[in-house]
């Protein structure tokens, strides 16, 4: 009996110690999941995660000065959504709108807060590859006919320049340029006749700068405004045309008269004949000799008491300008843009002038064209 319970108390003992064996904190414990299934389940769950985790954000192609609704374009997003994102920035809000050009800070930010990438957008390649203009094939002489002039007026500032364009077209520019200085190119065109019962037009696209104006009859003067430019025609006896730029005479404006001389057959120097030759005098005279046009001198203001137009062709005798009574070949015109005396004249003279130099052109042929001016409008470019 004795012995029975010895036998069993010391397996019990046994069992204890094997227990606190499988219990000890040194021992690692087993997988939990043994079944094979179960396995299989649990190694998809983590093939999920780290799917997850490796996902890549979305890529948004940025450029410098993008306005909202070009980012929001970018990102395939709605104005609003941009705009929202903007909100806790430093950005105005009273600005904030589709056409507001952001900095390149704003930029980074919404696309970082829409939980996607930026990069930066590569250059076309269009402006990576060299310059490939297309060129007008020479045109067969045939088809050749003679053109308008394209002439620039240019000269020293306050001398005249926009009133003897004025008085052609019988509108008052000069009263609606800021401080009465020129402050772009204006062109226009004169086709004979006289300067009443005029029409204004202002088409809602902008043709380009210099645009020979077309209608059926010109028996009215027809003012076609395009954009900062103005193109006049004006019925004359003869039937000739004549295009018209007009430059600033600004010591501020020098690049803008450089382009009116690149861009004309012949240049109208307007010397004032009270004031005599001045500082842009002299410099629309280096611009003329540097593009190589030709030109015709209007002594404007012949109708002060103070004025003096000898004085004035001798001072340009100075500066290789030798008017015809002093041998040369370059006309000189006494006129008053303010009363009108001698425009004609000095219409004739240009007229004259360009039959000489035989200008043609071929007007059924492509069209090419010489940018004056442009303008940046804000969310435009």
């Amino acid at each position: 009996m004795m012995s029975s319970v010895m036998r069993v108390a010391r397996r019990l003992h046994g069992d204890r110690a094997l227990l606190g064996h499988f219990l000890s904190p040194a021992r690692s414990p087993a997988p939990f999941l043994t079944c094979q299934p179960d396995r299989k389940y649990a190694s998809k769950v983590r093939e999920r995660r780290v799917q997850k985790v490796k996902q890549e954000k979305q890529e948004v192609e940025i450029r410098q000065r993008m306005s909202v609704s070009a980012l929001a374009d970018a990102m395939n997003k709605n104005v609003e959504h941009v705009l929202e994102a903007l909100l806790n920035t430093a950005v105005d809000p009273d600005s904030l709108g589709p056409d507001l050009v952001l900095e390149e800070r704003w930029i980074k930010e919404v696309v970082t807060r829409s939980g996607m990438k930026f990069k930066w957008e590569k250059l076309s390649e269009s402006r990576e590859r060299p310059n490939r203009d297309a060129h007008r094939k020479p045109v067969d002489p045939s088809r050749l006919k003679p053109r308008p002039p394209v002439v620039t007026i240019m000269g020293h500032v306050d001398h005249g320049k926009t009133t003897l364009l004025d008085s052609l077209r019988k509108s008052q520019l000069v009263l609606r340029e800021a401080g009465g200085i020129t402050q772009h190119i204006g062109a226009f065109l004169v086709r004979q006749a006289t300067l009443s019962h005029f029409s204004c037009i202002t088409p809602s696209h902008s043709p380009p700068s210099i645009c020979p104006v077309r209608q059926a009859t010109l028996s009215h003067f027809s003012c076609i405004t395009i954009a900062d430019l103005t193109a006049v025609v004006i019925q004359l006896p003869t039937g000739e045309r004549i295009t018209f730029l007009d430059t600033p005479g600004h010591a501020a404006f020098s690049s803008m008269r450089g382009r009116g001389a690149d861009a004309t057959d012949i240049i109208v120097l307007v010397v004032a004949a009270d004031d005599g030759v001045m500082n842009q005098t002299v410099e629309s005279i280096q611009h003329a000799k540097r593009a190589g046009v030709p030109m015709i001198v209007a002594v404007n203001k012949c109708d002060k008491r103070q004025s003096d137009p000898q004085k004035v062709k001798q001072e340009l005798l100075a500066h290789d300008v030798v008017c015809e009574e002093f041998g040369g070949d370059v006309q000189a015109i006494h006129v008053s843009a303010l009363k009108g005396d001698n425009l004609m004249e000095l219409a004739e003279a240009t007229v004259a002038l360009a039959e000489v130099l035989e200008l043609k052109a071929d007007p059924g042929g492509a069209v090419e064209g010489l940018i004056i001016e442009s303008r940046s409008e804000r969310g435009r470019g």
